[in-house]
Formats: C-alpha cells, structure tokens, sequence
C-alpha cells in the first residue's frame, strides 16, 4: 500500500474497499478495519502489524471455522438478512465488520449503489498484489508426453506458467471413489452412557406404527416435547412414502417457526417388516433438514416388526446418547447402523466387449428426456454395438428437428424410438411396454434417468411442490417395475443422486425421492436372487457430470473443486463408472470423482478403511467379475459388519463414519440454493 498510488487517488480508498469486498474470495482467517482516509488505514494496519493480539485494537478479526454453527444457522434467519441490508443503509459497519470476520456473507454490493451518497459512481476495481508465496520453487520434474525416459524440469520452462502445471497436476489426479453401505454392529451399553451427554428429544416421529399411541410416548418425554404419528390411509406404499415425506416435512416446519437456537434431536421410528416400507429413505429429508438448520439432529430409526411401547421407549432413550448418528437398525436383538465402505477403484480404462451390458440386436428402454444423462446414455450405446433399439422417454414433445438431433452420426444400425409418457401413470407405461413388445419382441435393460427439482429451503417448501419432485422417482420407478416384472432384463439401472446420502441445502424433497431409488434397489435385488423378479439392479448416487444433469455456476465448481477436492465427471469417466458399478453387484453405488485424498480429508474425516480388492463372500472369494476383477457377493441386502461376524461379511475393519458436510457450504444460507447434485435430467 505504501508503494502503491491507487490508494491516494480520488475515490482510491472506495475502489481498495470495493475490490477487496467484492473482487477478492474471503479467507477462514480475517482481518476488518474501518477507516476514513488511506492516513488512517496505514496507522491501523501498521498498529496490528506491531501487536496483532491486542485486545482494545479497533479493529475486527476472526477465525471463520469457530463460528461456522453459528453463522450458518444465523444465515437461514430472515430477519437477520433483512436487518443486515437496513445496516447497511443506514451505516452501522461495526456490527457488519464484527460478524463478517465470523464468517457470515455480506452483500456489499449494497454499500455501491449509484446515488447513495458513498461514490458518485460505481467503484473500480484494483489490481493489487497477489498473496505472498515463498520465493524457492521446488517443481518435481515430469517426465515429457511421449518420450520415455527423457524428463524436463517444470523449474527451467519459461513456457508453462504454475496456473498451467497446477491445472496439470489436477487433472492427473482426478479419480473415481466408490462406496457401499454396511451396517456396523454398536451395541449402548451402561459404563459408554455414564461418559456421554444425551441431546434432548424436541420431537419423535411414529411411521407406520398403529399399535403405539403417539399421546401415551408423548407423556412420558420431558417438557417441551412432542411426539406425532405419521399416517396415511393409502393402499400402495410409493404413495404411503409421499405422504409420509410431506408430513415430514410439514412437522419440521412447524417445529422451526420457534426459531429456537437450542439444540434439537428429531426421532423418526419406522416399523421393519417382512414386506419392505421404504419409509427408511425418509433418512435423506432428516440429512438435508440438518444441513439447513445445523441446531437440529435427526435420526431414522427402523425397529424390528411391531415393537410394544416399554421397548420403543428405551430404545429412543438410548440414541439419545447417539445422536450424530442418523441411521440406526434393530434386528435379531441387536443395535447397527448404518456406515459406509470404500472400495478400491480399478484402472480407469473400458472393459473388454464381452463386459458392456449392451449387446447387439438389444432392446432398451430409458427414461429421462432427450437431454441430460439420457442422451449420453444413448451415445454411449450406439458407440458399443452396431444394432440396437432404443426407447427414449421424455414427458416433453418433440419437434422433427429436436428428434432428428437424437440419432448419433453413423449409427445407420440403431433405431431411436421416441415416446411422450408420463412414467408415473401406470396405464401409459402399460401401453409403452406393450408397444416395445410389439416392436423388438423383448427387453433387455432399463435406465431411469428422470427428475424434477423445486429447490427452495425447508421452511417454504410446499406439498404440491414436494408431491412434483417424488412423483418422477417415486412412483415411476414402482410402474416400471411393476410393468417389467415379468421381462427377462439384463439389468435395471436408477441414476439416483448423491443428495440421497450427503442431502443439500433446499433438497430435502430432491433427497427423499433419491433415497427411495437407493431403498427400491435393495429391494428388487432380493426379489432377483429369489427369483420373482430378472436384471442386475443398481441404484448409482452420481456426482456432478460436465455434460448431463444440472449444472453450477463455474465460480462455486472452482471452489468445490478447491475446498473439497470434488470435480465435475466427464462423459467417458462416467460411463466406466456405470461399467465398474455394475461389476460391483451392490445395490447401491456412491460414487465421488475428484482429488481423492482431499476428499477423504475433507469428506471423510481420517476414518475411511478400504476393503481389500477381493471382498470375502460366502463361497465365493474373490470372484473375478471379468477385466475389473472386483470381488464380491450377490447378497441383495447390505453388508453387515460386527464383533464375532461370519466369514461371508467384509473385514472387520472400521468403516468410516456417516458422511457429514456437503456442498451447501459453497453458498450462503437463506440464499436460493444451488441444484449442486442433481445429475438427472429433468423430465418437463
């Protein structure tokens, strides 16, 4: 500043403070100062400089990851954004310096208006210098493209600049995570309480639970909380699961009008039956409520048949004392919950032929519209085989032109059958099957690619606004199943969403429908090995792709790629990953792709175990699974873990824990959310 004239300039100090407001990223530590001339901001720079742990220095600082709680759930406060913009106008920068240096968004811009009486006009920005760097270089050479052998120091090239070598080396990096549930035994025993603090129960949540009356829980829980029973009076149960979703919802709302700050603990309690509910994917809504109002925990708990009332009651009492934990099952007597286990990624490169699950003369039928996901899906299989029919099903008509864009260039062999349908109206996709037998004489795989969003934060969302979202996955996927039941396919495919396990801020609709998928694949994979039903069953929780889905804006994708480690999925990676994910013969696939050791380190919190790249199965160890050589069982439910477990289960070693941040952080509370892992297209 000293040796720069800018800042004595007319106006320089407002073009200093605009550029450093609004031109700059803000780091987690902070410094603010307000100051009326360039005179006075260089005697309290040089005054810190001297003693920057003085107490009465009139100056702000802060270490914005303290406070992160804090100012997140401050953040999702109307009333708090309205009195920031009216201190703002009405000049009260103290309290606006005071919670900046916490950590909270500003919107400075506010302080720029034309005519405000600040600056005649709107401020300019700066060039001032970058953050300082050590002067050594200390460059690794690399080993030259092409030339074997021959290495050439990055140090001695004047011709790469470091912005060049670090796009480099990102690139290089770049893998794919793959996870699976397991279910991890944890039993609560009496000298593990004594050490531990429970968090009170604001709110237990009864799903399909007729025999215990919510009143008689209700009694016996300490002032202030509440217990409710969810119901609904519908035959189907997708139908049961979309009005349990928007009670849900509907419950959390009325419980965040207090606007309390206090911590809260929600128990939602659904019955585990012989005859699967799906109501444990209302997990995902309890992930994205946390994730909008931090002061909340939630938990799903699924018990084991119809629990009588003494035994529900302590088993709510006791994950009490475990409420980081979201996902809790009781079964044969015993306490788990849900975890998640890394595999080892293999080689990214294409299988042999005989490994695509597309084969010449196939029949397939995907849903998702002609954009998105779905068209690259469609690429994908008219590069692989020379014959094929493809049913694409959109709910938007298309025009010649539109339909003509479908057929890839040189796929003289591939016929594209476009169709309008509703996939949640069971009469339309009746006729739709009956049309693909008319046509192909079979069925050899589906995809369903489909989806809506409505995103908007809990508080405001409402039940046709929720219904549209679940409609698309809920119910689609239960017709198609139910139509296809008796077609010999080769594999049902669901794109789901990572939403489904990590949630994100204004999804928690969006999440629930995912999970339902997660929760149907599990299902329809039993229903294979027994029999009733054909088709390797898969339900992927994709991550951002470069081309299909919903995208972000390139500013939040360079501070997702920078803070997290996470990147975008090109097309080619993608489709290895469908190949590999298939390969696993899991229910469910996680998939994460960017920098993998940041993402475990931000992500994943120090706790991951991979498995071994030969998984243990019963009978079947290490069973090659062709070119990607991945191990593993056909065991439709999720693998279960503990202390004196079977040989068939995975290694013992401690999975990680439940995953707990998400790409919410990228965008400030109360803010319209950003559709961060929505990977679908949306079928309109």
């Amino acid at each position: 500043m000293q040796e720069g004239s800018c800042v004595q300039e007319p106006l320089g100090l407002y073009n200093l403070a605009y550029t450093l407001q609004m031109g700059r990223e803000a780091m987690e530590e902070r410094l603010a100062l307000q100051v009326g001339s360039p005179v006075e901001l260089e005697e309290k720079l040089g005054r810190y400089l001297h003693n920057p742990q003085e107490e009465t220095g009139d100056w702000y600082r802060g270490q914005v990851k303290r406070y992160k709680d804090l100012v997140v759930s401050l953040s999702a406060d109307e009333e708090l954004q309205e009195a920031i913009v009216k201190w703002l106008q009405r000049g009260k920068y103290e309290r606006l310096l005071e919670w900046w240096v916490k950590g909270l968004e500003i919107p400075w811009q506010y302080l720029y208006t034309v005519g405000a009486g600040l600056a005649p006009a709107l401020p300019q920005r700066l060039s001032l210098p970058t953050y300082p760097f050590g002067k050594e270089r200390y460059w690794v050479d690399l080993i030259a493209v092409g030339q074997p052998g021959k290495s050439q120091s990055l140090s001695s090239r004047n011709t790469t600049s470091q912005e060049e070598v670090c796009q480099t080396n990102a690139s290089a990096t770049a893998r794919t995570m793959f996870l699976t549930p397991i279910w991890q035994k944890d039993a609560i025993v009496g000298p593990h309480i004594a050490q531990e603090t429970a968090l009170p129960v604001t709110l237990i949540l009864l799903c399909d639970l007729p025999d215990i009356a919510a009143s008689s829980i209700q009694a016996q829980m300490a002032t202030g909380g509440h217990c409710r029973s969810l119901s609904s009076a519908q035959s189907r149960r997708e139908l049961r699961f979309q009005d349990a979703v928007v009670q849900l919802i509907q419950e959390l709302q009325h419980l965040l009008q207090a606007k309390s700050v206090e911590p809260m603990l929600v128990q939602v309690v659904v019955a585990d039956r012989e005859e699967p509910s799906r109501l444990s994917a209302l997990a995902g809504v309890l992930k994205t409520a946390q994730q909008e109002y931090p002061q909340l925990a939630g938990q799903l708990i699924e018990v084991e048949g119809e629990a009588d009332e003494e035994t529900l009651l302590a088993k709510l009492r006791e994950n009490q004392y475990r409420s980081q934990q979201l996902h809790i099952r009781y079964r044969d007597g015993q306490r788990w919950v849900k975890l998640w286990q890394e595999h080892p990624a293999p080689i990214q490169t294409r299988p042999k032929e005989s490994s695509f699950p597309w084969k010449e003369g196939g029949c397939y039928l995907i849903i998702g519209g002609a954009g998105g996901l779905a068209r690259l899906f469609v690429q994908e299989i008219a590069q692989q085989v020379q014959e094929a029919t493809i049913f694409l099903i959109g709910r938007s008509e298309l025009d010649a032109s539109q339909r003509a864009a479908l057929m890839p260039t040189g796929s003289g062999g591939i016929s594209i059958d476009y169709q309008q349908v509703d996939v949640s109206d069971g009469s339309a996709v009746h006729a739709l099957m009956q049309r693909v037998q008319q046509k192909s004489g079979h069925l050899d795989g589906i995809i369903h690619a489909a989806g809506v969003l409505r995103d908007s934060l809990l508080r405001n969302k409402t039940a046709e606004e929720v219904l549209a979202v679940l409609s698309p996955k809920v119910i689609a996927v239960e017709v198609l199943d139910e139509q296809s039941r008796e077609m010999a396919l080769d594999f049902f495919v669901l794109c789901s969403s990572f939403v489904a396990v990590g949630g994100n801020v204004g999804q928690a609709d969006y999440a629930g429908a995912n999970a339902y998928l997660d929760a149907f694949a599990h299902t329809r994979r039993a229903q294979v090995l027994a029999g009733k039903r054909q088709g390797e069953t898969v339900s992927i929780n994709w991550p951002l792709w470069e081309e299909g889905g919903m995208h972000i804006e390139s500013a939040k994708r360079e501070m997702m790629r920078e803070r997290l480690g996470l990147d975008e999925m090109g097309t080619e990676i993608g489709m290895m990953t469908l190949y590999q994910a298939l390969a696993l013969r899991q229910a469910q696939v996680v998939v994460l792709y960017g920098q993998v050791e940041r993402i475990r380190q931000q992500w994943l919190q120090g706790h991951v175990s991979p498995v071994s790249a030969n998984l243990v199965g019963e009978g079947r160890q290490g069973q090659s699974l062709g070119p990607l050589q991945y191990g593993g069982t056909s065991e439709a439910d999720e693998r279960i873990v503990g202390a004196g477990s079977e040989p068939r289960t995975i290694p013992t070693a401690p999975a990680f824990g439940p995953i707990d941040t998400s790409l919410s952080q990228l965008a400030p509370m109360g803010a319209s959310p950003t559709p961060t892992f929505s990977t679908d297209k949306l079928c309109e």
